[in-house]
């Protein structure tokens, strides 16, 4: 089993403090399709849980960004205490806010939030903008120095593929189901960065990797190196990336305490971090995004597929978490176990009322506790 101290103050200072960004859409009550109401959503909510949210890419998406984080516990407030906000908010302006890696009927021309650096990525990407229509859980886990960073980030990428099995959330596209879980992954695919990171050294290398990256394509600057795990550039953090927004907190909860027991088990013991390779990295990420938990998962040093729960086991060993920590994260995975990742429990309630029957799903999803 993982590493874990006792619980309580202590064991929390031990540990890297984290963050959680999550993302979302506001969705036409009528049809599912994305509505551009985000500002209108931001002027509905509360001060406090406005202070820390803003539109994204498109009007239709709203992110929040928690504090930096101590404790499970801390973070789990943060993001109830918005989504309830958001929920209410939300309802106000007539929109259904949700948990979702894509929405449940895409617009055809989607609007973009207002700016110049929104504008410049619509026009470098052209008509890919119209279906680049998905929203993220990103984690951020602090690091003491950039090499440490390097080893989580290697340390996170290994387990990219145990990532993406147990948060696939967006099976819809076009008011039809992909037959993905995660068809968002298949969305990012057509960026001109994405996936696995190199396997660099140090952190030397990694800046010499991401800098050369810089005006190629789409990728105006570092911020647009978009690896499904790396060094934020704005923070001292390993940031990922590859988790599609979920439906409750604790499903977000629970990827970023993973996040958190990985990077902190590299930094205290490098010769934890396992090698792998980017390419079969890649391609076990687009097996995840297909097939979710129902046909095994790459672990780092395995051959081939593990099934689900060989790989829980492997992963559960890899971590350096408190006892706090380890049971959220226990009790979590079981859940998923048990209940199926977000896609496969929308597919559930849509059944074949199609959105009539996912919409009131999604609205008790989205501040369930």
């Amino acid at each position: 089993m993982s590493r874990a101290s006792t619980p309580g103050t202590e064991a929390a200072s031990r540990y890297p403090r984290f963050g959680v960004e999550e993302e979302f859409f506001l969705l036409d009550p009528a049809d599912g399709r994305n509505v551009p109401l985000a500002a209108a959503v931001l002027e509905a909510l509360p001060a406090s849980a406005r202070e820390r949210s803003k539109s994204e890419f498109l009007a239709s998406q709203i992110e929040h960004a928690t504090g930096i984080c101590e404790t499970a516990a801390d973070a789990r407030e943060q993001l109830l205490e918005f989504r309830a906000g958001l929920a209410a908010a939300s309802a106000a302006v007539g929109a259904v806010a949700a948990g979702m890696g894509t929405p449940y009927r895409a617009e055809q021309h989607p609007t973009l939030s207002p700016g110049a650096r929104y504008a410049e990525l619509a026009e470098r990407h052209a008509t890919l903008i119209d279906e680049h229509q998905v929203a993220a859980v990103h984690v951020h886990v602090g690091v003491p120095e950039p090499d440490a960073g390097v080893r989580g980030l290697r340390m996170v990428a290994a387990w990219l593929p145990l990532f993406k099995t147990i948060s696939g959330n967006s099976p819809w596209w076009s008011a039809a189901d992909s037959g993905f879980a995660s068809w968002r992954t298949v969305l990012l695919r057509r960026w001109t960065t994405g996936g696995c990171p190199p396997a660099v050294a140090d952190a030397e290398e990694y800046a010499a990797r991401s800098n050369a990256l810089v005006g190629i394509g789409g990728t105006r600057d570092e911020a647009t190196v978009a690896w499904d795990v790396r060094l934020s550039s704005r923070y001292p953090t390993v940031e990922l990336r590859v988790v599609d927004a979920q439906l409750t907190a604790d499903d977000a909860l629970l990827t970023a305490l993973i996040a958190r027991g990985l990077v902190s088990a590299a930094i205290r013991d490098p010769d934890a971090v396992p090698a792998y390779d980017p390419e079969l990295v890649d391609a076990a990420i687009w097996h995840a995004a297909r097939f979710g938990l129902s046909q095994g998962v790459a672990v780092p040093g395995g051959e081939g597929l593990a099934s689900v729960g060989a790989a829980i086991e492997a992963l559960l060993g890899a971590l350096d978490s408190s006892a706090d920590d380890l049971a959220v994260i226990e009790r979590g995975l079981q859940r998923v176990l048990e209940e199926g990742t977000g896609a496969e429990r929308q597919r559930a309630a849509a059944g074949d009322g199609g959105w009539d029957a996912l919409r009131p799903y999604l609205e008790d999803s989205l501040a369930a506790s």
